[in-house]
C-alpha cells in the first residue's frame, strides 16, 4: 500500500507469501467463538475482518476495474466469521452499524477508488474511538 492508502493489487497477487499471510490472517475469524468480544474490541475486529475480506475478494478477482463489476461483492455469504458464513453487508449493516453507527462508513474500505483510503495499520480496541 502506498502513502495515499492505495493498494497495488497486481504486485500483491503475484506475491504468494503475502497472499498466504492474508489468508492466514483471515482464518483467525473463521472459528467458533467461545467468548465473543464486546464494544470497541468487537468493532475493531469486525472492521479489520471486513477490510481484509474486501481486499481478498479483489485479489481473487484481479484484474478488475471495480468491486462493483464483480458479482455479489457485498451480498454473497462467502466470508467465515465465528463458524458461519457472512456477507460484507452482514458485517456492515447487521453488526457494525448498530454497534458504531455513522462511523461505520469512515472505517470500512470497500476497495473502490471512491471509498475512504485504507489506513496502514489494523484498528485496535484501545485506539478505535480516535
Amino acid at each position: 500500500m502506498n502513502e495515499q492508502g492505495r493498494v497495488n493489487y497486481g504486485a500483491w497477487k503475484t506475491d504468494m507469501a503475502d497472499l498466504s499471510t492474508l489468508d492466514n490472517y483471515l482464518t483467525q475469524f473463521a472459528g467458533k467463538i467461545d467468548h465473543a468480544a464486546q464494544g470497541n474490541e468487537k468493532a475493531a475486529s469486525l472492521v479489520n475482518a471486513y477490510n481484509a475480506f474486501a481486499l481478498r475478494w479483489i485479489l481473487s478477482n484481479y484484474p478488475t476495474e471495480s468491486i462493483w463489476q464483480l458479482k455479489a461483492s457485498f451480498s454473497a455469504k462467502r466470508n467465515e466469521i465465528g463458524g458461519r458464513k457472512v456477507s460484507l453487508d452482514d458485517i456492515e449493516h447487521g453488526t457494525l452499524r448498530p454497534l458504531i453507527g455513522y462511523r461505520t462508513h469512515s472505517v470500512l474500505v470497500c476497495a473502490a477508488r471512491s471509498c475512504s483510503p485504507l489506513q496502514r495499520g489494523a484498528y485496535t480496541a484501545d485506539g478505535f474511538d480516535e
